[in-house]
């Protein structure tokens, strides 16, 4: 389901981030029921401000990713570290495996021999395009040649690139700072796609003396802010390790989307590469797969106005000051309010409504 709801969201994106917002109303596209109705957001207790923020305001937030408190979110600094300590050569000879794989698949005519012999023409060239052309093509015929040149001038543009301007005012070195330096330009909100998760109950909402904020997405469309979240929300995949080398995949997009005439699909590459960090960025270990995580991708550090609420559930252990708060705000926002209770019997988080005997348990709690 992951894969296909990536590819739709693209899709969906580019086919409607031009419209307006009547002409949404009549979207019609298969992202749009991939999209969970509903999306629950738990927060911990005693926190005024956040109860303000998140419920009164109905804003959202989304954290770096350094501030996660996993090291391993986002893109960890392997390749980061690797760009930095080493110089255009260093770098080309640590892809080197990857590089050969790439034209052995997309050159029937390159076998292991003849790969390595490009590979090291590249780097006695020192980079230079019409040296490599020279001791190249005469190896092929024409028409092979002339595929092969722009996947040739694509790869050694991004090692002679980083050799001459990552640390320049130049588009491509302000480009591959912000990839150096993603996990503080990018961040996450994240979600869950259930109410009935006991471990974010236990871990996130202070073993039910929080609560948790439940988003209603059955309307996406309803307004420009709506159609802004669900074409930056993303369901979390769970892998025993991630493969999150950017560098190589920049690469490889780039060369991987230069058609049969020879010539590199710009915006294909950019979608490619896109999505992959897109995902990349919503994947963490198979540990945490029993939170069932969505997540909001926007610019770190930054708030939004979030979607609709539909519901506030208060956990049944909270106490009377955040209750107090949270019933004022949802009074003020025409929210719906509800408890959790424990179904013992089905061995469950279950909702109900808030009963006079329930109040009764709060206003005794008191910090």
């Amino acid at each position: 389901m992951c894969d296909d709801y990536y590819k739709e969201e693209t899709d969906f994106f580019f086919r409607t981030n031009k419209l307006s917002t009547s002409d949404l109303q009549y979207v019609d596209h298969p992202f749009l029921n991939m999209i969970p109705k509903h999306l629950y957001k738990y927060r911990k207790c005693g926190n005024k401000e956040f109860i303000d923020f998140y419920v009164r305001k109905r804003k959202i937030y989304c954290a770096s990713f350094t501030k996660l408190g996993d090291e391993f979110e986002g893109i960890t600094p392997a390749t980061r570290n690797r760009i930095l300590k080493m110089d255009g050569v260093g770098i080309c000879k640590h892809y080197k495996s990857s590089f050969i794989e790439i034209l052995k698949n997309k050159f029937s005519s390159i076998d292991d021999d003849l790969a390595n012999k490009i590979f090291d023409i590249i780097l006695e060239e020192n980079f230079e395009n019409e040296s490599i052309y020279k001791r190249v093509s005469p190896l092929f015929n024409d028409a092979d040649w002339k595929q092969l040149r722009p996947t040739l001038s694509a790869y050694t543009y991004l090692f002679e690139k980083i050799d001459e301007e990552l640390n320049s005012n130049t588009s491509f070195g302000k480009g591959m700072r912000i990839l150096l330096n993603i996990n503080d330009e990018m961040g996450a909100y994240s979600l869950c796609n259930s109410y009935k998760n006991e471990n974010l109950w236990c871990n996130y909402a202070s073993d039910f003396k929080g609560y948790c904020i439940e988003y209603d997405l059955t309307k996406p469309l309803k307004s420009r802010g709506s159609y802004k979240f669900i074409t930056n929300l993303f369901p979390v995949i769970y892998l025993d390790k991630k493969d999150d080398d950017w560098f190589k995949k920049l690469y490889e997009a780039t060369i991987q989307t230069i058609n049969l005439k020879g010539k590199p699909d710009r915006i294909k590459s950019g979608i490619f590469f896109n999505q992959w960090m897109t995902k990349t960025l919503c994947t963490k270990k198979k540990i945490f797969s029993n939170e069932y995580e969505w997540r909001v991708l926007g610019k770190a550090n930054t708030s939004y106005l979030g979607p609709l609420v539909s519901c506030v559930i208060v956990g049944h252990k909270i106490c009377k000051e955040d209750f107090d708060l949270i019933q004022d705000a949802c009074n003020e926002n025409k929210f719906t309010i509800k408890i959790t209770d424990i179904d013992y019997e089905n061995q469950e988080v279950i909702i109900r409504d808030i009963t006079p005997d329930d109040i009764k348990l709060i206003n005794k709690r008191i910090n």
